[in-house]
Parts: structure tokens; C-alpha cells; sequence
């Protein structure tokens, strides 16, 4: 019994981790979203040389964390496969 509970709470924990994750994600990519669509202009050469330095940070940081995305698409695909009752 004590095995088939520990089985039963590590598929809890893991699907608590789950969601934790993917309101992380989402959380960082709505704060993304807002930061990008605020509609700051350049109105000199500085400007726009800084706007591009943002933007490319912005593309490096969407880079580094591609795996995390993918990592979680491939957990929340797995869970669909289970059948997982959540």
C-alpha cells in the first residue's frame, strides 16, 4: 500500500510542478507582451540603436529559454497521453 501511495503523491507532485511551471512561463510571457506592446517610439539615432539592443536581448532571452517551453509542451503532451484526470 505504502508503494502504491508513494507512486500516487509523485504523480501529484509532478503534476503540481506542472502547472507551477507553465503559470511561470505564462507569467514572463504576459509581462513580455505588455513590455512590447507599450509603443515606445525613437525620436534620434540613440533611440532607435537602443530600441535594437532591447529587442535583441529580448530575442536572446526567448532563445535561452526555448528549452524550458519545450520541456513543458512536452510534459503537458505526456499528461494528455496518461490520460491524466486534470
Amino acid at each position: 500500500m505504502s508503494a502504491k501511495r508513494k507512486a500516487i503523491l509523485e504523480e501529484a507532485r509532478n503534476f503540481y510542478q506542472f502547472i507551477q511551471d507553465q503559470e511561470d512561463e505564462e507569467a514572463w510571457l504576459i509581462e513580455k507582451q505588455r513590455i512590447c506592446q507599450a509603443g515606445i517610439t525613437a525620436k534620434d539615432l540613440r533611440g532607435v540603436l537602443s530600441l535594437q539592443q532591447k529587442h535583441k536581448v529580448l530575442v536572446d532571452e526567448i532563445k535561452a529559454r526555448k528549452n524550458k517551453f519545450d520541456q513543458l509542451g512536452a510534459t503537458g503532451r505526456q499528461l494528455i497521453a496518461e490520460k491524466h484526470p486534470r
